[in-house]
């Protein structure tokens, strides 16, 4: 049922709107746990997107940040937005669905999406990411902004990579934190 709600809201965003891009801004619990989080104003995930994403396009934005303010910028840069899950639990089905089913069915939305930028270790990305591999989506993990900006070199929502071949871990330079990473080099 999760499949073929989520399948219903993207023919119709499609109909709508044609081609569509997704974000997703973890924030809330990452403001303790990750130190770059607080840095990192809306204005520097305004350029990561806008390197990906015309300002004509349809932006879904999926957060877990409260303050509405935070969102400006971006609101401003892409007049066509929705914040889907709040669109979801208040709009359309605000008796039906629990918060839970909710983020599946966004997850689900945003894998179909055209294009998708995340936020760095967070699971609900990971699971965005790699469902668009499985749907053949192309363009590569994208994401907001770099929270590891002392030993990731990034770019325009890119990681980019250091080696020449082997798993991600052994492209990127991590190994202050994934020591076990420079063992397979």
């Amino acid at each position: 049922p999760y499949r073929r709600l989520a399948r219903a809201i993207v023919q119709q965003i499609v109909k709508q709107h044609g081609r569509y891009a997704c974000i997703h801004i973890r924030r809330a619990d990452f403001l303790r746990d990750h130190e770059q989080t607080e840095a990192v104003s809306a204005d520097v995930i305004c350029h990561n997107i806008g390197c990906h994403v015309p300002p004509d396009y349809l932006l879904l934005i999926h957060s877990d940040e409260q303050d509405a303010e935070y969102f400006r910028p971006i609101l401003n840069m892409w007049p066509q937005h929705l914040m889907i899950d709040t669109a979801l639990f208040e709009r359309f089905f605000p008796h039906t669905l629990d918060a839970a089913e909710i983020g599946l069915v966004s997850a689900l939305v945003a894998a179909e999406s055209d294009i998708f930028l995340g936020t760095m270790f967070s699971t609900f990305t990971g699971y965005i990411q790699r469902r668009r591999l499985l749907n053949g989506k192309n363009g590569g993990f994208l994401y907001l902004y770099n929270q590891r900006p002392e030993c990731l070199a990034f770019e325009d929502g890119r990681i980019l990579e250091n080696g020449i071949a082997g798993p991600t871990w052994e492209r990127i330079d991590m190994s202050d934190e994934w020591p076990e990473a420079t063992d397979c080099l």
